[in-house]
């Protein structure tokens, strides 16, 4: 007997897939309720596979499409358009020595308190 083997933990299950459906039935004949580590096994059969259920005629089909819809690219600029160069950002050294100076390593200075609706904006001084 040719099979294969998907153990699915989160599930605490495990799927076995047979060559032949007699296989199947001889396995599930077995081995449906023995005892196996205090727990009774129960097993059950599943169709073969998605692909033969929609193929199997058995199922409705997703309708033809009547045409054919392709998606847009995206528009080009205008003639002459150039991308800017964005500014680099503004970095003010002195208002940061001034903030680190008015407290020792590893203290929390506020600098704005939110007041419930906005985000409280705290500075750490980490000593470098």
């Amino acid at each position: 007997i040719h099979a294969t083997f998907q153990y699915m933990k989160s599930f605490r299950r495990v799927r076995v897939a047979f060559l032949s459906e007699s296989q199947a039935a001889a396995a599930r004949s077995a081995v449906h309720g023995v005892m196996f580590d205090e727990q009774i096994l129960s097993v059950f059969r599943a169709s073969n596979s998605l692909s033969e259920m929609f193929t199997s005629g058995k199922h409705l089909k997703p309708p033809k499409p009547q045409r054919m819809e392709l998606i847009s690219p995206p528009t080009s600029p205008p003639v002459g358009w150039v991308q800017t160069v964005e500014a680099p950002p503004i970095i003010d050294y002195q208002l940061q020595a001034a903030v680190a100076s008015l407290t020792e390593s590893g203290s929390v200075v506020e600098l704005y308190d939110g007041g419930g609706s906005l985000p409280t904006i705290n500075v750490t001084n980490c000593g470098d």
